[in-house]
């Protein structure tokens, strides 16, 4: 490719890369930006070093990010017009992490900001790679999702190549993620599977914002002080049943539209949240106890609500850990996501798909993303 990189050009078996990994949650509280120095032999990944921050996103514009993601009527100059501040906050948030680090990356990957996720009906990330190619003059990679939804698959999920490269030990686990919504890939000796469970934080978070001005229940301390009531409990249960089908799902399908159908006995906040912790737990549980696997290593946002963990642990048939005990530290609850994202980058300059057939559902695996290319001169 013209003005490529020799060594991004024509990959080798062996050696080592410093990548971006850039992405952001559906909560949408900020964007995550890790850098990472990748060592490799054919397919035998290690993270030899690490940095990560967290970039907050102006008020405003996180307001009209939700607003856009949970469905509210948008205007396509208006869309178009926060694509372009939401472009320019993730070069700012690389911009910061490169200024961090003391050896300038070979690249840049780039999730971007789904607003709308429809499996393999289509799926929406905003965010420009362009804009973080030129800001930086990094090759930057995006649009991870987009071959998978046109070879017809879910689009999701695409993080599990990267565990599975990125695992030690020969044991069967699990990695679990708490993000918005809660999704997991068991690791075995012949393979991966991955798969979406139902809401995590997406629900607790709901009935906390409903309630206040802040974003959610820090620790979980508000819900560890209610009572669990377990008519509420099965309620909301055969709600979250219902409302997962099996596809890749959105955080507003396990939040919003679950909130708007649950008619608790207790309407008082702890009591909710503790009832709604319980449900969470027990519905991840129930998945989840029945895979072949010894560990569950835990990575996202929910790892930090100690009463949604302890409500695991207990339900839960094996025992659970950071995802920082996998990794040595390198990767950690909060990075892992941005982690693999850098990696993905990777795999395309190799031309290794990382959307899997056997995962999303696709008619043929796919490479994940395209390339964009900084301004020369």
């Amino acid at each position: 490719m013209k003005n490529l990189p020799e060594h991004l050009n024509q990959v080798p078996d062996e050696g080592s890369v410093v990548g971006v990994g850039v992405s952001s949650g559906t909560s949408c509280d900020g964007i995550d930006v890790a850098i990472v120095k990748f060592s490799w032999n054919n397919l035998d990944y290690k993270v030899e070093e690490s940095g990560f921050i967290c970039y907050e996103y102006p008020e405003a514009i996180r307001e009209q990010l939700l607003k856009v993601s949970a469905g509210e009527p948008v205007s396509a100059s208006d869309l178009a017009n926060l694509e372009h501040q939401l472009s320019n906050c993730f070069a700012d948030a690389v911009a910061q992490m490169i200024q961090k680090y003391p050896t300038v990356p070979d690249y840049v990957v780039t999730h971007g900001q789904t607003v709308a996720h429809l499996g393999n009906l289509g799926t929406m990330q905003l965010g420009n790679p362009a804009t973080i190619a030129n800001r930086t003059g990094l090759w930057t990679v995006g649009n991870l999702r987009l071959a998978d939804v046109s070879a017809g698959g879910q689009g999701a999920p695409i993080l599990p190549i990267c565990d599975q490269l990125l695992r030690s030990g020969p044991s069967p686990v699990i990695i679990l993620n708490l993000g918005g919504v809660a999704n997991a890939t068991l690791l075995t000796s012949s393979g991966v599977e991955a798969f979406d469970i139902g809401p995590a934080n997406a629900l607790l978070d709901g009935i906390w914002q409903q309630n206040n001005q802040s974003r959610y229940d820090a620790g979980g301390t508000v819900g560890t002080s209610g009572s669990i009531n377990p008519g509420d409990v099965q309620s909301l249960l055969v709600l979250i049943e219902a409302a997962v089908d099996g596809s890749s799902l959105h955080k507003d399908a396990v939040g919003a539209q679950l909130l708007s159908l649950w008619k608790p006995e207790r309407s008082d906040l702890a009591d909710m949240l503790a009832a709604a912790t319980e449900a969470t737990a027990l519905h991840i549980s129930v998945i989840l106890n029945e895979k072949d696997a010894d560990k569950i290593y835990v990575s996202g946002g929910g790892w930090h609500n100690k009463l949604l963990i302890s409500r695991l642990s207990a339900h839960l048939q094996m025992p659970l850990f950071s995802i920082d005990d996998l990794h040595e530290s390198k990767v950690t609850v909060d990075s892992r996501e941005a982690v693999d994202f850098a990696l993905l980058g990777h795999l395309w300059f190799r031309g290794i798909p990382a959307g899997l057939r056997a995962v999303t559902g696709a008619k043929f695996d796919t490479i994940a993303g395209a390339l964009w290319p900084p301004v020369q001169g």
